[in-house]
């Protein structure tokens, strides 16, 4: 049985000059890349070519104007890529904004009940 009351949905991403920019996805993935500190390695978790992750983090790079990743070239222990500050900063806002978004749904599906009211 399917849950009662109004669902509020919705999809968030960021345009920069009317360019769709990240969305869920490509947070996760630099989310991934930092956490893992590889780009294949986020590729592989997130089900996706190492082409395609890298082409979409150069895509976001040169839509903006700024790295937001850094790649460290490998020594004994082998190399890494980590975001950049900005690379942080792009990850914290969107996830600020979509904290924001699901608050703002929360309390239109808490007052859905009244459009049922007969």
């Amino acid at each position: 049985m399917m849950g009662k009351g109004v669902k509020v949905s919705f999809k968030v991403w960021l345009e920069y000059e009317g360019r769709p920019i990240i969305g869920v996805g490509g947070v996760k993935l630099l989310k991934l890349v930092d956490n893992t500190g590889s780009i294949s390695k986020a590729a592989e978790e997130m089900g996706v070519s190492y082409k395609f992750a890298w082409s979409y983090i150069k895509s976001i790079e040169e839509s903006l104007g700024v790295r937001i990743v850094k790649t460290y070239r490998g020594g004994k222990g082998g190399g890494f890529t980590k975001l950049t500050e900005r690379g942080k900063k792009l990850v914290n806002f969107y996830d600020e904004l979509l904290n924001n978004f699901h608050q703002i749904a929360k309390i239109f599906e808490d007052k859905s009940g009244k459009l049922l009211d007969k």
